[in-house]
C-alpha cells in the first residue's frame, strides 16, 4: 500500500514515464515480448511512477526512499532499469544510483540491463560520453 500522496506540487512520474517509453526496450526475449521492442507500461506502473515521484513545495521529491515489492514476471527488472536511467539522465548533478535486489545476481542484471540500453541508443550513450 502506498503511502497517502498530495498532487498539490506536482510530480515528475509522468516525465519519468514518457523517458522509459522513448528509450527503454526489452533487453532479452520475454513474455513481455522480443528483445529490443519498447516496454509497454501498465497503467499500475505508470502510476507507481507517478505517486512516488510526488514534489512537495519546494519542487523536491516527497519521499526520499521508495520500496517496491510485486510478484515474480511483473516486470520490475525493466520498471526499475528504466527509472535508474530516468535519474541517471534527469537527476541532480552528482546524483547517484544504486541497482539493489535480495541477491546479488538481480543486482548485476538490472545493472546490465542498463548497460546494454545505454550502448543500444546512441542519445543515451552520447550523454554518457
Amino acid at each position: 500500500m502506498l503511502t497517502p500522496n498530495s498532487y498539490e506540487f506536482g510530480s515528475r512520474g509522468d516525465d519519468a514515464i514518457d523517458f522509459i517509453n522513448t528509450f527503454v526496450t526489452l533487453t532479452k526475449d520475454s513474455i513481455a515480448g522480443k528483445a529490443g521492442e519498447p516496454i509497454r507500461l501498465r497503467g499500475w506502473q505508470e502510476q507507481l511512477l507517478r505517486d512516488t515521484l510526488v514534489l512537495d513545495e519546494r519542487g523536491l521529491f516527497q519521499k526520499r526512499t521508495a520500496v517496491w515489492a510485486m510478484a515474480r514476471k511483473n516486470g520490475k527488472s525493466s520498471l526499475i532499469t528504466g527509472l535508474g536511467l530516468w535519474f541517471l539522465f534527469n537527476g541532480d548533478e552528482g546524483g547517484e544510483v544504486y541497482s539493489c535486489a535480495a541477491e546479488k545476481e538481480q543486482a548485476r542484471i538490472t545493472f546490465g540491463d542498463a548497460r546494454k540500453l545505454i550502448e543500444r541508443e546512441p542519445e543515451l550513450a552520447a550523454m554518457c560520453n
